[in-house]
């Protein structure tokens, strides 16, 4: 039944809400994560799984995500006694395997660039309640949420 209803109704279930927020953050909405469902964003979504995400793409980075792993689980052996944050941890390895295998560079904060965009999003909008009011409010809590962040 729910494959039912995603069929009939998967572009509304699909569509993402329209906040200036997220128009900043995915650049005039030119991504694939935030991007309305479309022509355009069927093309990003097909030239992701043919070229960036196939299998010889994948089996040709198994050796960065290795090497990362294998580093990972070393400084882990090394910390043993002192108390580890995992999610520091996985989070840093996510990241450097994910830019390895992007960009093939290491150092990289995606992880935190992600946090960052996501403790910015979750800020209340009051604009969104008083529409007249959007402008002004977002550009203001943005600009004192960096502010505050940068500070941090």
């Amino acid at each position: 039944m729910a494959a039912q209803v995603l069929k009939a109704h998967g572009l509304e279930f699909a569509s993402r809400t329209n906040n200036e927020f997220f128009r900043i953050v995915s650049h005039a909405w030119n991504d694939l994560i935030l991007a309305p469902v479309g022509d355009k964003w069927k093309i990003m979504r097909r030239i992701c799984s043919t070229h960036l995400f196939n299998n010889s793409m994948l089996k040709a980075s198994s050796g960065f995500r290795e090497s990362e792993m294998k580093h990972t689980v070393k400084s882990i052996i090394q910390q043993s006694g002192a108390t580890i944050k995992l999610q520091e941890v996985f989070s840093g390895l996510l990241s450097i395997s994910l830019c390895l295998v992007l960009f093939s560079e290491r150092g990289l904060e995606v992880v935190d660039l992600i946090r960052n965009i996501v403790a910015l999003s979750l800020n209340l909008n009051i604009g969104l309640l008083f529409p007249a009011l959007d402008p002004w409010i977002f550009m203001e809590s943005t600009r004192n949420a960096t502010q505050s962040s940068c500070l941090a």
